[in-house]
């Protein structure tokens, strides 16, 4: 159908990959569908180093706006996503299109520094700094955009589609996803399970959303197991480099104080984490690499793993399982 409405036009498809790697084959191939070889060369896979970019102007938080130049000059635009609850945007999805899907990098960086203002959160909009940074930005594009907000289920089929205006189809799947996405417990753990999903378990700074997402149901001084393969190693190197080169957690603020790289929001979430309480992890990073920032990593299968957690902080803790921690905030049933 969607073929029919674009018949006659030049249409292009960019990937929204924002600062990440640019997708497999096999991802793309999941992407696009049959669609994929009929229009190869019109797929172009944004790289926020390297795409021609337009620069748009700037927000009032001072982040310069530049956008992939083919989506400045298009008269139109689609865009798709999913939302779901996102660590320090609020939920992905909506503006997250254009900033920082389509942004330069310069872009991307001067917006995320905002992720560690104590208001950007998860599952929060009102009054978030990185939040309405981004709407501004998306704000800045004139070409007329429609865009198609999917929430998901937690098996990864669709529990419904909000369609229309960039803005107001956004919100209205946020507060779907506000409820779909989210699981409540009575009462703090002092054991988490936190499970991370492909493909947010790729790499370990993806893999970090299922500390924040599962973290507010563990007590404090708790231990934290997370799941997570993460086959392609760390991810974006600069938060590890942060983390590793620090000789405690708390070294890790003073160290942002003297300078922002993109990445080190990460670093940030995970030093606060760790400073409160203890991360293990099931996974096939190595044992060397988790060290250097401070992770018990786990070799046992995870009843095993279980176990020893119990025997630690005594057999009568609490435990409490996100079996899919990269897309379902667990919280505090507020009632």
């Amino acid at each position: 159908e969607l073929e029919k409405y674009w018949s006659g036009m030049k249409i292009n498809f960019i990937v929204a990959c924002g600062s990440h790697r640019k997708p497999t084959e096999k991802e793309l191939d999941r992407i696009f569908g049959p669609l994929r070889e009929k229009y190869r060369d019109q797929i172009h896979i944004h790289d926020a180093l390297n795409s021609p970019v337009t620069y748009l102007g700037t927000t009032r938080r001072g982040t310069p706006v530049e956008v992939n130049r083919l989506a400045v000059i298009s008269d139109r635009i689609i865009a798709i996503n999913s939302v779901e609850p996102h660590y320090f945007a609020g939920f992905t999805g909506g503006r997250k299109s254009i900033l920082p899907g389509i942004s330069s990098y310069r872009t991307i960086e001067t917006n995320h520094k905002m992720a560690l203002d104590k208001k950007a959160g998860i599952l929060v909009l009102d009054d978030n700094p990185v939040h309405e940074d981004m709407s501004e930005a998306a704000a800045l594009i004139k070409s007329r955009i429609f865009a198609v907000n999917v929430v998901m289920t937690a098996d990864s089929g669709i529990h419904s589609l909000h369609t229309g205006n960039i803005f107001d189809s956004f919100l209205e799947a946020t507060a779907v996803a506000g409820r779909t996405c989210t699981g409540t417990v009575p009462r703090a753990a002092e054991i988490v399970i936190s499970v991370v999903r492909e493909p947010v378990n790729k790499n370990l700074y993806q893999a970090q959303k299922g500390i924040e997402n599962s973290r507010a149901v563990l007590k404090e001084g708790g231990i934290m197991i997370l799941v997570a393969e993460c086959e392609e190693g760390i991810g974006m190197p600069e938060f590890y480099d942060l983390l590793s080169s620090c000789s405690s957690p708390e070294k890790v603020f003073e160290r942002i104080e003297k300078g922002y790289v993109l990445g080190y929001h990460k670093a940030a979430k995970m030093a606060d984490f760790i400073s409160k309480n203890r991360l293990w992890m099931v996974t096939s990073l190595s044992r060397s690499i988790l060290e250097k920032i401070f992770i018990t990593k786990a070799r046992e299968n995870l009843q095993e793993v279980l176990d020893k957690a119990l025997a630690e902080v005594g057999r009568n803790a609490g435990v409490i399982l996100n079996l899919n921690a990269g897309m379902t905030t667990a919280s505090l049933d507020k009632a």
